[in-house]
C-alpha cells in the first residue's frame, strides 16, 4: 500500500466521523463533497476580509527544484512555469472563517499574523473557505530552533460541502483554463489533487525550505517557527505518532501501514496554516 493509495483512502472517510456525533453527520455523509488534497510544502493562508477565502502557495526553490504533480500521479508538470490555480465559488456552500473545523493535529504549525508577502510561487491556488481542513497519515517529528519539539503534518485537506456539482470549476491557464477533476473521485465526491516536492528526501533540504518560507512570505513568525530538524519518528516505540482527528487519521488503520511507504514526492515537509487579516503587503 503506497502513500497515494492511503491518503486517498483515509480523505475519502467523512469528517464527521473523526469528530463528536453531530445531528447533521447523516446530511453530510449522503451530500455531494469537494476535497482539495494538498501534500507537501505548502503554506495554507486564511485571509479574512469581506469575502473569507484560502490562498495555498508553495515558493519556487531555486536551488533544488521541486516536482509538481496536479491529479495525475504518472504525469510531472513542467518545472519551468509557475502555476496559478483558482477553485471558483459557484456550486460550493459558503462558510465563513469562524465555523472552518479545523483537525488539532495542526496545532503545532497553525499561526496568526497581521504582516505577509507573497513571494515567487511555484503554485499557487485561491479557493474559497472550505467547511473543514484535516490531513491523513502521520506527521513528522521536528525540532524548532527554539529548542521546543513538535509534529508537523505533511498534507492539508479542505473539505467543502457542495450545492451543485456541476457548477464546480477549477481554473488555471497554465495546465487548460478549466481543469476537470481527478479521475480518481468516487461518487459523490470530487477531488483535485497537488503535490509538491524535491526529488530525493533530504531532512536539511526541508528545514532550509520551510525557514526560507518563513523569513520570505511570514517574517513575524521566524522566532517562533523556523526549525532546527527534522526527526525520524517511524520507530512508533519511540516517538508514537498523534492523530489530528483521530478515527480519521490513525484507528481505522494499523499503524504498521505508515512505516516504510513509497510516494511519488516525499519530502518530509509539510507547510504552515496561518490567519491573516487580509491581501499580502
Amino acid at each position: 500500500m503506497n502513500r497515494r493509495t492511503m491518503l486517498k483512502a483515509l480523505a475519502a472517510l467523512p469528517i464527521s466521523s473523526a469528530v463528536a456525533a453531530r445531528c447533521d453527520d447523516e446530511h453530510r455523509e449522503s451530500s455531494p463533497r469537494l476535497q482539495i488534497l494538498l501534500d507537501g510544502a505548502f503554506a495554507v493562508v486564511l485571509e479574512h476580509g469581506k469575502r473569507d477565502s484560502v490562498l495555498a502557495f508553495s515558493p519556487r526553490d531555486k536551488e533544488q527544484p521541486h516536482q509538481f504533480y496536479f491529479n495525475d500521479p504518472s504525469h510531472e508538470q513542467a518545472a519551468e512555469k509557475d502555476y496559478t490555480f483558482e477553485l471558483m465559488p459557484e456550486g460550493i456552500r459558503e462558510h465563513e472563517r469562524a465555523r472552518v473545523e479545523i483537525s488539532p493535529g495542526f496545532g503545532d504549525f497553525h499561526a496568526s499574523t497581521k504582516r505577509w508577502r507573497l513571494t515567487e510561487s511555484f503554485v499557487s491556488i485561491r479557493l474559497p473557505m472550505p467547511r473543514s481542513i484535516s490531513f491523513a497519515g502521520h506527521r513528522e517529528r521536528v525540532v524548532f530552533n527554539s529548542g521546543k519539539s513538535g509534529w508537523m503534518p505533511t498534507n492539508h485537506i479542505l473539505e467543502y460541502d457542495v450545492t451543485d456539482p456541476g457548477r464546480i470549476r477549477m481554473e488555471c491557464k497554465e495546465i487548460g483554463k478549466i481543469c476537470p477533476p481527478s479521475p480518481d473521485s468516487p461518487e459523490g465526491l470530487k477531488r483535485f489533487f497537488f503535490e509538491v516536492g524535491p526529488r530525493h528526501i533530504d531532512h536539511q533540504h526541508a528545514v532550509i525550505f520551510f525557514n526560507d518560507m518563513l523569513k520570505a512570505s511570514f517574517p513575524d513568525l521566524v522566532e517562533a517557527f523556523s526549525l532546527k530538524d527534522v526527526l525520524d519518528n517511524r520507530d512508533e516505540q519511540q516517538y508514537p505518532p498523534r492523530a489530528g482527528m483521530k478515527p480519521a487519521v490513525l484507528t481505522t488503520q494499523n499503524a504498521a501501514q505508515y512505516r516504510q511507504i513509497s510516494y511519488t514526492l516525499d519530502c518530509k515537509i509539510g507547510g504552515i496554516l496561518v490567519d491573516v487579516p487580509g491581501p499580502p503587503g
